[in-house]
């Protein structure tokens, strides 16, 4: 990664990086003379990590986000019904379910992310 973000190659009368030259969709690694001789598979790593950087960081804070969700406790004898706005169908899910956190509600299927925000609201509100 380093020797990607350090290397500059001369294209089209315009140096870049070799990382900013693939992160490019239309170019490619494998067709860059400058490359020193790696492994395909590493190279192909390499590149895909180049293009998809942003997906990778997004889903990296998403995660980080999840993990600090796991922290906020529900109580047991929560009454879900109780908060404001949120949709029947959530509150039928997380009353049979009875998450011990955040994160847990978020990941049963058919309750909405806006009625999580509704919920950290509520819980951050109380406390």
């Amino acid at each position: 990664r380093k020797y990607l973000q350090k290397t500059k190659i001369k294209t089209n009368k315009k140096t870049e990086t070799l990382w900013a030259h693939l992160k490019r969709t239309e170019n490619n690694i494998f067709k860059i003379p400058e490359m020193p001789a790696v492994r395909r598979s590493v190279l192909f790593a390499l590149e895909s990590e180049t293009k998809y950087e942003g997906y990778i960081s997004i889903q990296s804070k998403r995660i980080e986000n999840i993990k600090k969700l796991e922290n906020i406790k529900i109580p047991s004898t929560f009454d879900f019904s109780k908060i404001p706005n949120l949709s029947s169908e959530s509150i039928e899910k997380l009353v049979k379910i009875k998450p011990e956190s955040l994160a847990q509600a978020l990941r049963i299927d058919g309750v909405r992310q806006s009625d999580i925000s509704m919920l950290s609201f509520y819980l951050y509100k109380k406390q």
